[in-house]
């Protein structure tokens, strides 16, 4: 499960991070329930990637435990996404705080540069 787009931007670590678990996740998927079941997470992906409306079609095909292991395969993947996703901002969130302070202190500084009276 990997991605091939490289971008740059604020979200290129994310991604980074999104694309390696990908992989690692993917080498599992081939060592622990065989690389069929890879090569048809990859097939999946392609096929809704590109909109055409026979991704719906070959899931139609599928048995009740392949379709289980392909459901459970894409939703560890986007468990691992979600859980990346909030690391990174909980990193980002800590450097803004070190920087800026927290959400206390911004307000504080604003009252007081704003000249609002204590009372």
């Amino acid at each position: 499960m990997t991605d091939q787009h490289v971008h740059d931007g604020p979200d290129a670590a994310l991604r980074a991070d999104i694309r390696r678990l990908g992989t690692l996740l993917g080498q599992t998927l081939a060592r622990q329930e065989g690389r069929p079941l890879l090569d048809l997470v990859e097939e999946i992906r392609a096929l809704v990637r590109s909109d055409a409306p026979s991704a719906a079609q070959r899931l139609a095909t599928l048995d009740v435990t392949t379709g289980t292991k392909l459901a459970r395969a894409f939703s560890t993947y986007f468990h691992l996404a979600n859980i990346t996703e909030q690391v990174h901002r909980a990193r980002d969130l800590r450097r803004r705080r070190a920087t800026h302070g927290g959400w206390l202190d911004q307000a504080a500084t604003m009252i007081a540069e704003r000249g609002v009276p204590a009372e």
